[in-house]
């Protein structure tokens, strides 16, 4: 039964986000999904816990439902963000030539895209003076630091 659970659990995280993303604009992908699938999540817990005790069966829903999550995840973002993905579906749309593909790639336009991207998610603001981080983005970079540390990954500045 509890391969059912977990299955029902993560379809249901992955309907309910895609509606969310459809209705909800200002929440960003990743952390609209970890929002839900955090809920949907702990009433698998409760409900696993309840039904079996802490057993195997409870631990494996848990982890078999952490698991696809954090799949779907990756899967989403790498899309997302892929390179060849984007290629591929502007090519879908029409035929592009190389002017067309290499001005759609050109540095300055895949930062733009990027900076789009963060200002969405609350991580930067616009400002006349060029974009700042938001209260949330200083967060970020401060645990980024902090791990960077932990697991001895030096900063690569380009400056």
């Amino acid at each position: 039964m509890w391969p059912a659970l977990s299955a029902a659990a993560f379809v249901t995280s992955v309907v309910a986000h895609a509606l969310a993303m459809r209705f909800v604009r200002r929440i960003g992908a990743v952390a609209g999904f970890v929002a839900i699938g955090g809920a949907i999540g702990v009433v698998l817990i409760g409900y696993c816990g309840r039904s079996y005790g802490w057993t195997p069966a409870t631990l494996a829903a848990i982890l078999s439902y952490a698991f696809f999550c954090e799949l779907y995840i990756f899967l989403f973002t790498l899309v997302g963000n892929s390179v060849s993905f984007g290629l591929m579906a502007k090519l879908a749309n029409r035929p592009l030539n190389a002017s067309e593909i290499a001005a759609f790639y050109r540095t300055e336009a895949m930062v733009a895209r990027r900076l789009e991207q963060l200002e969405r998610s609350n991580f930067v603001a616009s400002r006349p003076a060029g974009p700042t981080l938001t209260p949330r983005g200083v967060r970020v970079v401060q645990l980024f630091s902090v791990l960077r540390s932990v697991f001895r990954r030096p900063f690569h500045s380009q400056e």
